[in-house]
């Protein structure tokens, strides 16, 4: 095992909370009251798949530009969830996302569809819905759920997830089965994966490179998540 690669990615996996959780820290107990902020913790990660990450920012941004003249207009952020006012909230986000603009109809169909679930848990917030499942062991269940959200698959569901039990510091004495669904694999992780030679090849599916990331950190004594925050940005950052 090629140890100097393995301690770089420890220190990316510093880097990364320091550079994407830690601005989060004063914000964790707000998140948890304020369906707003947590509203925003989903949007920070959501937009991000399948393109460059300024072209997700962009669409980031703009998602919010439209949240946010929603609530200019009606005054009541919690009107967000009402079923009812989602065509004004469309028309809104079509303004500004969509041909000839940023993003596409799918990012649109994400708000609307991330705001229908919204609807549907305690308070409107996500963010203390996903703590209150971590902390009754639906870990398995919340990745499962996440993806009824149109626009959100296996990857970003476990992203939502992995920065979420790091943020709340959530992320240690969890099942291996948990540890497997807080595994974002995409091109750099799989890169990663295999020089550090946790298997032969990138092909591999990405439930067994989950299970091989998991085993290799439960054998080094080392948090799962946090490791693979680190594998990510390494490959991110570093090009290998």
């Amino acid at each position: 095992m090629n140890r100097s690669l393995k301690d770089k990615i420890l220190d990316y996996s510093v880097k990364y909370y320091n550079d994407f959780l830690k601005p989060l820290e004063p914000k964790r107990e707000r998140m948890l009251e304020d369906p707003k902020e947590a509203l925003y913790f989903f949007f920070d990660r959501v937009f991000y798949q399948g393109r460059q990450n300024s072209v997700s920012d962009r669409v980031r941004d703009e998602a919010k530009a439209a949240i946010e003249e929603f609530e200019r207009e009606r005054g009541d952020f919690k009107a967000l969830f009402d079923l009812q006012n989602h065509g004004r909230l469309r028309e809104l986000l079509s303004l500004r996302i969509g041909k000839g603009k940023v993003g596409r109809k799918l990012d649109k169909d994400l708000v609307i569809s991330l705001l229908e679930f919204g609807a549907k848990v305690k308070g409107n917030n996500l963010v203390s819905f996903l703590k209150d499942n971590f902390q009754r062991g639906r870990v398995r269940s919340l990745f499962l759920e996440l993806q009824k959200i149109r626009g959100i698959g296996p990857k970003i569901s476990s992203f939502i997830l992995r920065d979420f039990s790091v943020l709340y510091e959530l992320d240690q004495g969890l099942s291996d089965d948990d540890y497997v669904v807080l595994q974002p694999i995409d091109l750099w992780v799989k890169k990663v994966g295999v020089l550090l030679g946790l298997y032969k090849s990138p092909e591999e599916t990405d439930e067994r490179i989950r299970i091989y990331i998991v085993d290799y950190c439960k054998s080094q004594k080392l948090s799962p998540p946090r490791f693979n925050q680190g594998m990510w940005y390494y490959g991110f950052s570093e090009r290998p």
